[in-house]
Parts: C-alpha cells; sequence; structure tokens
C-alpha cells in the first residue's frame, strides 16, 4: 500500500510539472505570436515609408529638372537680351 501511495504523490508530482510546462509552454508561445505580429506591423511599416521616400525622391528630381530649366532659361534670356541691348 505504500508503494501504491509513493507512486500516486510521484504521479502527481509529474502531473503539476506537466502543467507548469504547458503553461510555459502556452506563455513563450504568446510572446512569440506577439513579436511576429509585431514583426508583421514594422515590415508593413517599412514598406509604405519605402513608397513614401521613394515618391519623394522621385518628386524632388522633377522638381529639380523643372527649377534647374527655368533658371538655365531665364540666364539665357538675360544673355540674350544683354546681347541684344549691347551697340
Amino acid at each position: 500500500m505504500a508503494r501504491m501511495a509513493e507512486a500516486l504523490t510521484h504521479l502527481a508530482i509529474l502531473e503539476e510539472r506537466y502543467q507548469n510546462i504547458h503553461i510555459n509552454q502556452t506563455r513563450l508561445l504568446e510572446k512569440v505570436e506577439a513579436m511576429v505580429d509585431l514583426y508583421q506591423v514594422v515590415n508593413t511599416e517599412q514598406v509604405k515609408l519605402k513608397a513614401t521616400l521613394s515618391t519623394t525622391w522621385k518628386a524632388l528630381c522633377v522638381a529639380w529638372a523643372v527649377l534647374g530649366t527655368g533658371v538655365i532659361s531665364g540666364v539665357a534670356a538675360l544673355i540674350h537680351y544683354a546681347t541684344g541691348m549691347a551697340p
């Protein structure tokens, strides 16, 4: 009878350890899932930021080209005006 009680005690201890391990595994799995969700959010934000920066860069290039053309045209007009007014 004593061996039976000892075996039941040992079984109860093993069951408690199993439950603790299961609880810890569940907690760790929840943390991993939260990290995966955070990674997906960060990845989405990076894609949005990259698209925004790419569009902004293209807009700046176009603005630079337009302003540069305007400056060159203005300088050419001044030169033409200055040389046309010279005796």
